[in-house]
């Protein structure tokens, strides 16, 4: 069994070093802003599945770095501009960005991290990685980031109605699968195994539906799985039945 925490120890600070260069600088309500959220915690799930991914597929070296941190980047942009569009006061049991630091502060700290996702691709060149290579990770996360916000816009327009199961499971496929699939087809792309994507792809149709379901499973409980709460009028009904 694979132990996500000893992993996490073993590559997390790889990752990290990636995601404070990028993040460089010292510009008030920017900065801070990011390097409070990134610090809050988190996982590192999807770049420990691209270096996995890439060392399983007999990747070799540092290639892949840059676009694992890319993938934590992404992840941690959708969650700065989901709190906002979700009215979720509280992340990993502390105030969330645009609470803490302002709604309009927080739509700039997400719109910053979005571009610093292709910088940090742009940045495997550092590492060897040739062009044809880096423009396939680049459509990959374009792709993805697309595809992503297809879904979350399905999510919104579901907020109090009753969605059918397929509409459901459209949007949930939409909103988590591609972004938690991405991470295995940038590392099949740096290992030189591209036969594999389609498999990886359809691993990840299947694996990202049950994280979604999972998280809105938790949002029909107080807090949200994410702390103690203050309810307030900022906060946006988000349950739903499917029928």
């Amino acid at each position: 069994m694979i132990d996500i925490e000893q992993l996490t120890r073993e590559k997390g600070h790889l990752i990290d070093r990636e995601i404070e260069a990028v993040f460089a600088g010292n510009v008030p309500n920017l900065h801070d802003a990011v390097r409070y959220h990134m610090g809050t915690g988190g996982k590192r799930l999807r770049p420990l599945l691209a270096i996995l991914t890439y060392e399983s597929l007999g990747g070799k070296g540092d290639k892949i770095l840059p676009f694992a941190a890319a993938c934590e980047v992404l992840h941690n942009w959708f969650l700065v501009h989901d709190d906002i569009e979700d009215g979720d006061r509280v992340r990993r049991d502390k105030p969330a960005v645009w609470v803490k630091y302002g709604l309009a502060h927080g739509i700039n700290v997400g719109d910053y991290m979005a571009q610093k996702v292709y910088e940090l691709i742009l940045n495997s060149g550092k590492y060897g990685v040739d062009d044809e290579k880096i423009m396939e990770l680049l459509d990959a996360m374009v792709r993805t980031s697309v595809k992503t916000s297809e879904g979350q816009a399905m999510d919104i327009s579901m907020r109090d109605s009753m969605p059918a199961e397929g509409d459901y499971m459209k949007m949930v496929i939409g909103k988590t699968a591609h972004y938690l699939t991405v991470p295995m087809a940038g590392a099949a792309i740096l290992a030189g195994r591209k036969e594999l994507i389609p498999c990886l792809v359809e691993f990840g149709m299947q694996v990202g539906p049950a994280f979604q379901i999972t998280d809105d499973v938790l949002d029909l409980t107080e807090g949200k799985g994410r702390g103690e709460e203050e309810h307030s009028g900022d906060s946006l009904p988000r349950k739903m039945q499917c029928r």
